[in-house]
């Protein structure tokens, strides 16, 4: 029998199956403590024991469970979880994770890199956050496509979008201030020449007067030395 089967069967040793009905359905707050439980034992959960080793491996894996279970059932009273409940819903939470990050993928590569429309639960930030550059998330056996980019340059990719569209409108506002400032610059440069112009014409008036004032004077006089 394989590894991972008889791990599976020590497990479901721990089940309760007369409480199996009346288990209550998990909480979100639940479902994030599960995921820190888990990934802060990823090394005995998911690691590989090679060798003489291998069957304490086993062992390691089901007490790394139970660490897991008592843990939740430490802090949640509401419902006794089992080792095998909890490795269940990790699962799911891992496929339910790895489903929405493909639809985010394709999404992202339709759109040629702009803005989708993402939302994740808690627990699937903090799984997501826990995996930050690397491959695939903890104990997912298919992983992601290896052609495909991680989790973490995808979720990077969006927030680049929302980024360089945010950039955008800033540079957008900035070149709307930055065109009022000129015009209002230039409206205080147009009124300064305007004031220039009128003082010059102001001169101007003044001095076609004085020659207009001369010349009646200078006209005086030749009348009077005619006469």
């Amino acid at each position: 029998m394989a590894e991972k089967d008889i791990e599976k069967l020590c497990l479901k040793e721990r089940v309760d199956l007369s409480d199996k009905k009346t288990r209550t359905k998990w909480s979100a707050d639940e479902e994030t403590c599960l995921i820190s439980a888990v990934l802060d034992r990823e090394d005995v959960l998911f690691g590989e024991f090679k060798g003489p080793g291998g069957k304490s491996g086993v062992a390691k894996r089901r007490q790394g469970w139970e660490e897991v279970a008592d843990a939740i059932n430490a802090q949640f009273t509401s419902s006794k979880r089992s080792p095998e409940e909890c490795r269940k819903k990790y699962n799911n939470a891992k496929q339910r994770t790895k489903e929405k990050i493909d639809y985010l993928k394709r999404e992202v590569r339709k759109t040629g890199g702009g803005q989708v429309e993402f939302e994740l639960t808690e627990a699937e930030e903090v799984l997501l956050e826990r995996q930050e550059g690397r491959p695939s998330l903890f104990g997912l056996e298919e992983g992601f496509d290896s052609d495909a980019p991680a989790p973490s340059s995808v979720s990077q990719r969006t927030v680049n979008s929302k980024e360089k569209e945010s950039r955008g409108k800033v540079s957008e506002k900035r070149k709307i201030d930055e065109r009022k400032e000129n015009i209002t610059e230039d409206t205080k440069r147009i009124r300064l020449e305007q004031r220039k112009l009128e003082l010059e014409i102001t001169k101007l008036e003044k001095e076609i007067k004085l020659i207009d004032t001369k010349q009646k004077f200078y006209e005086m006089k030749m009348s009077q030395s005619e006469s």
